[in-house]
């Protein structure tokens, strides 16, 4: 133990070379602890909003969480910052983490030692796709995990959350585009204001992972304005499906790389209550467990 009795002293060889006829030279090594070798819990590549069940696959620009042990050395908690930013884009190292995506070193918004989150880059096309965490990332003491298979998809919709619960009915994110007050049950959270949302309302929801937009963005890329979602899309709220004229806008939100915006006119049918709200991309649907609250 070290003085303070706080950690081990790694331990001292000392080493002898004695040539005849020239003094005696000592060398005193350190030995190096062995770092840990990450490990991905199997099933442990899914989408960044942690629903319930989760979702399984990536997407081009899709933000992505890793979950396991040892991803990060002990003690480290970074979430990126702008001063992380290399030549105006997010970073495919942070605190010494790297994720690729078979090849291909990926974006990376935050790293913990169980979990890590990324931003998936473009593929020349659907498949499976290896994913991999790397720690002392780029040096000699650098250490990959074993690869986590994982599907990839035009786009792997999910909403985003004010709160998560362990059944998976989470309130989305959503804000009255007029007012810019939260939707929700009042008092949802100890801070902001929410309200419930009426038929008629113009409502701003919050999603990642919907896929290619118009124009094109490079994973880590901000967005400097507006870019509309280029798959095609359906809405339901509860028992209605959106008309085409409901939905404003779908598409990337400027300056949020990774987040995506859906506009939307709140139907006159749809029913009061906690009701589920569902994305379709390309025919590929977000989880079920998403729901906004309508009252008249």
């Amino acid at each position: 133990m070290n003085p303070s009795g706080s950690e081990p002293v790694p331990p001292a060889v000392v080493v002898t070379a004695t040539v005849a006829g020239l003094p005696v030279a000592t060398f005193k090594l350190t030995a190096k602890d062995p770092v840990p070798k990450p490990q991905i819990t199997s099933g442990g590549v899914v989408g960044a909003s942690l629903s319930v069940p989760p979702v399984q696959a990536l997407s081009p620009n899709g933000l992505v969480s890793i979950l396991g042990e040892n991803l990060a050395p002990a003690g480290t908690s970074r979430q990126v910052a702008e001063a992380d930013f290399v030549d105006g884009r997010l970073p495919t190292k942070l605190a010494g983490v790297c994720v690729f995506v078979g090849d291909k070193a990926a974006p990376i918004l935050a790293v913990q030692p169980k979990q890590v989150t990324f931003q998936a880059p473009r593929l020349e096309a659907a498949g499976t796709v290896e994913v991999r965490v790397a720690v002392n990332c780029g040096t000699e003491d650098e250490v990959r995990s074993g690869a986590e298979p994982v599907p990839y998809q035009s786009a792997a919709p999910e909403f985003v959350y004010f709160v998560q619960s362990p059944d998976g009915k989470n309130p989305i994110k959503a804000v009255n585009g007029a007012t810019g007050a939260n939707i929700g049950k009042p008092g949802l959270l100890a801070e902001g204001t929410f309200v419930p949302a009426k038929p008629g309302d113009l409502l701003t929801l919050h999603a990642i992972s919907l896929g290619l937009t118009e124009p094109q963005f490079a994973a880590g890329e901000i967005p400097a304005d507006r870019a509309p979602l280029i798959g095609a899309v359906e809405v339901r709220i509860g028992e209605t499906t959106l008309a085409a004229s409901d939905i404003l806008y779908i598409g990337a939100a400027p300056k949020n790389p990774g987040l995506y915006l859906l506009e939307i006119r709140l139907p006159e049918d749809v029913a009061d209550g906690d009701q589920a709200v569902r994305i379709s991309v390309d025919g590929i649907a977000s989880p079920e467990g998403g729901f906004i609250r309508v009252e008249r």
